[in-house]
């Protein structure tokens, strides 16, 4: 029996949500839609094959994050954990139908997935990812004044907040990523990165902040 080729496909920002784009559910579809053809036929070239796909979130977090500010004092704002798992949920269904569209009769499956990180990284110190709206430097003044908020000047655009970027320790999921990919089943897992946690005698708590590295 052929052995199976075990590939990790991890694919960033343009996979999703090209420069000039502007962010809505259409376009997105559109730029998955050609990366699962491209995908497939991949998967059809090196069968048989056993794929996971990682992928980014950066501008879907931030526009899920971005709504929260937009809407403040109308509806509940959301902590970063909850974006981060929102858009792991969007971006792996939109994958996981347009690549069961294109590798019709294969099992697909998204998990979403969760990062331990260590409470006591520096990086909780010191944070250092933009994410979210544009802020006058007077707006972002009073924000640090009246929240906890950290904001920081972005390239000469405005003021942004910023969220600590925490090193990726162990991914929570990985025992069921395995067994998935041994059942021959293709799996879309830690999109972003996955989501920040810190295990406390075995107690998850999710934090604010976002992976910038794949640990898969």
């Amino acid at each position: 029996m052929r052995r199976s080729n075990k590939v990790l496909l991890a694919l960033g920002g343009n996979a999703i949500q090209r420069p000039l784009d502007h962010g809505t559910t259409g376009e997105m579809r559109s730029n998955i839609k050609k990366s699962a053809e491209s995908i497939a036929r991949m998967v059809h070239r090196l069968e048989p094959i056993q794929l996971t796909l990682a992928h980014g979130n950066g501008p879907q977090v931030g526009a899920i994050f971005k709504r929260n500010q937009l809407c403040k004092g109308t509806i509940p704002a959301w902590y970063l954990e909850y974006c981060v798992a929102a858009s792991e949920g969007m971006i792996g269904y939109m994958f996981q139908q347009e690549l069961s569209n294109a590798l019709v009769g294969r099992s697909i499956a998204t998990l979403i997935t969760q990062m331990v990180v260590d409470a006591n990284d520096p990086a909780f110190l010191s944070p250092s990812k933009p994410i979210g709206c544009f802020y006058s430097e007077k707006e972002a003044q009073e924000m640090m004044t009246y929240s906890d908020a950290s904001m920081k000047e972005d390239a000469g655009r405005g003021w942004r907040q910023v969220v600590p970027s925490p090193t990726p320790i162990r991914l929570v999921e990985g025992v069921a990523v395995k067994a998935l990919i041994d059942a021959g089943v293709i799996v879309i897992a830690a999109g972003g990165g996955g989501i920040p946690v810190v295990e406390d005698h075995g107690i998850l708590h999710g934090l604010d902040g976002v992976i910038g590295k794949l640990l898969l």
